[in-house]
C-alpha cells in the first residue's frame, strides 16, 4: 500500500471514529468496513487509485447448486450515516423474494475473518 493510500484510509477511519461509528480494518490496512451500534448493516471501504470507494453489503444468495450471486453494490460518496442507511439497489434484490436476502452484519463479516479484521479503537 502506498503512503498516499494509507493517508486516505487513515483520514476516513479518523472521520468515522469521530462520528461514533465502529470501524474494522483488514490486516493489510488498505480496506475495512464500518457499522453503527446495532451492527445490523455494514459499509465497506477500500483505497482505489486516487480515492476511497464505498460499498453496501448483503449476504450472497444461492441460485442453483452452490452458485453464489452478489455480495454488494457501489455507493456514491455521501455522508457516512447516509451510506449506512442506503438501501440495496433494485438490480441487486429486485428479482428475489425479500425473505431470500439480508444485509450483511458486522458479525457476518467477522465470522469469515479471512482478511484479519481488527477493530480500530479511537485515540484518546
Amino acid at each position: 500500500m502506498s503512503a498516499f493510500e494509507k493517508k486516505m484510509i487513515n483520514e476516513v477511519v479518523e472521520e468515522l471514529l469521530a462520528q461514533g461509528f465502529t470501524v474494522y480494518l483488514a490486516k493489510r490496512g488498505n480496506y475495512g468496513f464500518y457499522t453503527d451500534d446495532t451492527g445490523e448493516k455494514t459499509v465497506s471501504f477500500e483505497a482505489d487509485l486516487l480515492s476511497v470507494k464505498f460499498s453496501g453489503n448483503y449476504v450472497p444468495l444461492y441460485h442453483g447448486v452452490g452458485r453464489k450471486i452478489g455480495t454488494g453494490w457501489r455507493l456514491e460518496k455521501d455522508t457516512y450515516r447516509n451510506m449506512l442507511r442506503a438501501g440495496a439497489p433494485r438490480w441487486a434484490v429486485g428479482r428475489v423474494n425479500r425473505n431470500e436476502w439480508r444485509y450483511e452484519t458486522a458479525s457476518d463479516k467477522l465470522s469469515n475473518n479471512f482478511s484479519g479484521y481488527k477493530k480500530v479503537e479511537p485515540e484518546l
